[in-house]
């Protein structure tokens, strides 16, 4: 599988579960997701050898659909856009500093 990502810079990348519930942080699946910020996507596999494989994302976000990414906690980050919001758990404050920047 090739897509037009293929020759995009890729901005950041890592492991992050999804979460279900941001209250009680319960998780949407019991393994994390792969993410991958592109300059124009973003981009979540069902884990990081999908991504390596070049087999297609379960999910894509357009930036340009995206209206905010907010950083709760310094744990969670919520991507906002007219029609969903999608939560990722964050290692650490430093994983949030560096999706936020």
């Amino acid at each position: 599988f090739v897509s037009s990502r293929s020759t995009c810079y890729v901005l950041n990348k890592g492991l992050a579960p999804q979460v279900k519930d941001p209250k009680s942080k319960k998780l949407l699946a019991s393994n994390p997701r792969f993410v991958v910020l592109y300059e124009r996507f973003f981009d979540y596999y069902s884990g990081e050898g999908n991504f390596a494989d070049g087999k297609k994302a379960m999910g894509t976000i357009s930036t340009k659909d995206v209206e905010e990414v907010e950083i709760m906690d310094k744990s969670l980050m919520c991507i906002r856009t007219r029609k969903t919001k999608l939560y990722f758990g964050l290692g650490c404050e430093d994983d949030a500093i560096t999706w936020y920047s």
